[in-house]
């Protein structure tokens, strides 16, 4: 004690004395005898007060003095003391600054002015020299006390640490002990001094007066603690509670004391706070625990952690608890993140190495073992250049480290080594962790191994340039080899060969026998080709049954003449399909470089310009482009141009050609045929554009328009009065084979016109024929409607008498190629009395297109042909002129 304190507790002696002399004077013996036991009892209790508060106060795991106005040490508790390693007695009277860093003497004047000037709560930091003779930052927080008038300014300055904290066992256990000895000490100078009854009144009045003041110190001392400060009894009902408790959970002191304190924690938690108070017994009687809390008002849930003492009664009984607590709930955010890191640096798939400064690896994961080969302890401590493949040099890693210098980061692609020496590529993340100077500590490399991806883009780069079905270069592919051969030829003042290659009626082979074999034929087409050229060469599939072939370095044009003729004669060697031969042939254009063009796209075009011109002479062969090819594409492209217009225009118009019964010699029919009056090049016939027409699929549309206009027209001449004339339509075998609408717009047309199904004849060519059972089923299907269906230009196909006597039809008309020469050509003169004779045998009736003389007319007359129509009769006319062909001629309105 100080001799503040001492003079104070001199004061309190004579003033009990006093006061017991007044006592004894006016009381009786049994009155005093009660006074003193109630005195007894009082004292009893500050006892017990006293104690608890000077327990809690060396209790408390924080430095806690009282300084006078000068900053001098009043009063310290032990864990003051030992922070300045010094004892009590050791410090009492010394100025606290001996304690500071010189730079913060001053600093510590202005504190204690503060503190004195604003009656509040101050607080600030400094250095301060602990027992170990390091400075450590604490903080000190000190209100200023005036217990006595007559007494010297004074404050309580708490000690925090704000470094390190202690660990909170080590300091309630020493704190045990020390309360332990001193309780025991005290109970030892208490019952020595309680001698007399003089004395002992005086003692403890004095002792009252002590802890009556002691309690005043403590709780100040407690009630200003940040830390979390709690007293609850054995049921868990919260006895005490400082301002800190309060402030956390966002409570008023009436709310706490007297209620469970289990309410603030989870439900989930609460039995396992329990099991930890009931741990507490005299040989444990301080625990550590760390459980959740609920925090109003948000209701945010919130970690703490608490050292817990048991307080026990004479008997060893545990009869309350005091707990102190700190939030831990960063903490327990930083150990989850450092777990999950931690999981995540195990389990995942990609290698993680960690090196130091001077890349010395000090750390991988289980990846990198597996991907490299190297375990954990065999790369520990190795440089990183172990794992460095041969393909980069010094420079290579130069780079990289003044990227990394610059951006802290680096990533890219790089060929690393495995254990085994096998080279592999990786994809590779390399960061860098600095200090707070800026200097590396730690580099950081992430790399996974790519091999697999690698793989798939070299399979899909292969896939991008090569065709599916015939592994052979594609579109794409061809467009960069052309460009490349062409700017090698020019470099070294060659020739390139360009050929466009077509499958000759592949459509009809694959609607024939079904897309299966069609695919089976392009990978044997593809096959044979590819064996045809030389290495250098390039074979492509431009898509559908389009090929082209680029030869280089050509020297002569005999050389493509050989190729041209070489892959038509394997083309046409028959291929195995289904347990079919199917015979097919290419049409070829052929255009050369520089000669033909200069540039890739020229070039093509001038090949596809030959490759049609081969399709017009009659397929399965080449055709060398010339300049006149680009006039006639050019003029093509403009007759489909104009045919698009025609649609929208009406352009398009029906002539009509009666069609003789050679016994009546009346007029039983009329073929529509169509012609274009285009606005620039006049009246055209189908020849001029119905193969165009049939190419761009605008066929379906114009024939439609055909079938419907025809059909109208003859019901026109039917209510004005002309005989029933049957209508003959030409059917295009494009839309036979490729409109599945067919039968439906012919229905139509008739439902339109109301025209009698018997009065439509639809007109096929022979060869149509050849080409699918498909197209015979729509036959059928059309004859089901009651229309006639003829078979135009017979004779010119391959049509058999089997196949003939398949189809639904019930004319065959006569090629007028066999009749323009009928009375010269005794071929003609067979080939017609044999397909009358032949007609008559299937009950067919025949008729004959092209009759221009009255000497051809007999011929006919003489082999029994049903019909005629040619010259002799009439030209194909308009409507309104047949109308009056059949006035003047032959017939008259009925």
């Amino acid at each position: 004690m100080n001799d503040h304190t001492k003079l104070t507790k001199t004061q309190l002696i004579a003033q009990l004395q006093s006061l017991l002399k007044n006592i004894i004077n006016t009381r009786n013996v049994s009155q005093d005898r009660h006074f003193i036991l109630e005195l007894r009892k009082t004292q009893r209790k500050l006892e017990q007060t006293q104690n608890r508060y000077a327990d809690l106060y060396d209790f408390i795991p924080i430095g806690c003095a009282v300084l006078d106005d000068r900053g001098r040490i009043l009063d310290i508790n032990l864990t003051g003391a030992q922070m300045l390693g010094h004892s009590r007695k050791q410090l009492d009277k010394l100025p606290f600054e001996l304690f500071l860093n010189l730079n913060n003497r001053r600093q510590f004047h202005r504190h204690l002015k503060r503190v004195f000037s604003s009656n509040t709560r101050v607080a600030t930091e400094f250095h301060l020299k602990y027992n170990t003779n390091d400075f450590h930052y604490v903080c000190l927080e000190s209100i200023a006390i005036q217990e006595n008038k007559n007494m010297t300014n004074s404050c309580h300055t708490a000690i925090v640490n704000i470094g390190e904290r202690k660990q909170a066992e080590e300091i309630l256990r020493l704190n045990h002990n020390k309360l332990e000895k001193k309780i025991g000490q005290r109970i030892a100078q208490l019952s020595q001094s309680n001698k007399t009854l003089q004395e002992e009144i005086t003692a403890r009045k004095l002792t009252e007066t002590e802890l009556l003041a002691s309690e005043k110190h403590y709780r100040t001392l407690v009630e200003n603690q940040t830390d979390l400060i709690c007293s609850w009894d054995v049921d868990g009902t919260l006895t005490f509670v400082n301002k800190a408790y309060c402030h956390y959970f966002g409570k008023q002191p009436d709310e706490l004391i007297g209620h469970k304190f289990l309410f603030l924690i989870p439900e989930e938690d609460q039995h396992k706070a329990q099991r930890h108070f009931a741990s507490l017994n005299q040989r444990n009687p301080i625990t550590k625990h760390e459980h959740r809390v609920i925090v109003a008002p948000s209701n945010e849930v919130r970690w703490l952690q608490w050292t817990n003492l048991a307080n026990f009664d004479e008997a060893g009984q545990i009869i309350g608890y005091q707990s102190v607590g700190q939030d831990i709930t960063d903490r327990k955010c930083t150990e989850q993140l450092l777990h999950l890191s931690a999981i995540v640096f195990k389990n995942t798939n990609e290698a993680i190495i960690i090196t130091n400064n001077t890349r010395n690896i000090i750390l991988v994961n289980h990846a990198f073992s597996h991907i490299t080969g190297y375990q954990s302890k065999e790369i520990i401590g190795k440089n990183l250049h172990l794992l460095s493949s041969r393909h980069y040099n010094k420079r290579f890693f130069q780079r990289i480290e003044a990227i990394l210098a610059r951006k802290r980061q680096w990533q890219g692609e790089i060929w690393s080594q495995r254990k085994s020496g096998e080279l592999f590529p990786a994809w590779v993340n390399i960061s860098v962790a600095r200090d707070e100077q800026e200097q590396i500590i730690n580099h950081v490399i992430v790399f996974s191994d790519i091999t697999s991806i690698k793989q798939t883009e070299e399979r899909l780069n292969y896939l991008a340039h090569h065709d599916p079905l015939t592994d052979i270069p594609n579109r794409l592919l061809f467009k960069a080899r052309l460009e490349n051969s062409l700017q090698r030829a020019q470099r070294h003042d060659y020739q390139v060969a360009l050929l466009f290659l077509d499958l000759d009626r592949f459509k009809i082979i694959n609607d024939t026998l079904g897309h299966n074999a069609g695919d089976q034929l392009l990978q044997t087409v593809a096959s044979r080709l590819t064996k045809s050229i030389r290495n250098e060469d390039t074979v492509a599939r431009l898509g559908g049954d389009e090929f082209a072939v680029i030869l280089e370095n050509v020297k002569h044009s005999d050389d493509i003449v050989y190729l041209a003729e070489k892959i038509l004669e394997i083309i046409t060697q028959p291929v195995r399909i289904s347990g079919q031969d199917i015979i097919t042939s290419f049409s070829i254009g052929i255009a050369l470089y520089p000669a033909d063009a200069n540039n890739s796209d020229n070039l093509k075009r001038a090949a596809d310009s030959a490759l049609y011109q081969a399709k017009r002479k009659g397929r399965a062969n080449y055709q060398f482009y010339t300049s006149e090819f680009t006039a006639h594409a050019v003029n093509l492209l403009s007759i489909e141009h104009g045919l698009r217009l025609a649609l929208l225009n009406n352009e398009f118009i029906l002539h009509y050609q009666p069609q003789i019964d050679l016994k009546t010699e009346k007029v039983i029919g009329v073929e529509a045929l169509l012609r274009w009056q285009h606005p620039e090049l006049g009246l055209l016939e189908p020849d001029k554009f119905i193969n165009i027409a049939e190419d761009t699929g605008l066929i379906h549309t114009i024939g439609q328009w055909v079938l419907y206009t025809a059909c109208l027209q003859a019901k026109v001449w039917h209510n004005t009065g002309f005989p029933k004339l049957q209508m003959s339509v030409n059917l295009s075998g494009h839309t036979l084979l490729h409109d599945p609408k067919l039968v439906m717009h012919v229905n139509q047309a008739l439902i339109d016109s109301q025209l009698e199904p018997h009065l439509l004849k639809l007109e096929i060519t022979e060869g149509i024929l050849q080409t699918a059972e498909h197209s015979i089923a729509v036959l059928f299907e059309l004859k089901s409607l009651g229309i006639g269906l003829a078979i135009d230009d017979f004779g010119t196909g391959y049509s058999c008498l089997n196949s003939l006597k398949r189809l639904p039809i019930d004319t065959l008309k006569i090629d007028r190629s066999f009749i323009q020469d009928i009375m010269r050509d005794e071929n003609d003169q067979a080939i017609a009395s044999t397909i009358i004779a032949m007609a008559r045998t299937l009950n067919l009736k025949v008729i004959a297109e092209g009759v221009q003389d009255a000497e051809q007319l007999s011929f006919l007359r003489t082999q029994n042909c049903n019909m005629v129509q040619g010259y002799i009769f009439s030209q194909p006319i308009t409507a309104i002129a047949i109308e009056d062909y059949l006035r003047n001629h032959l017939l008259s309105p009925e």
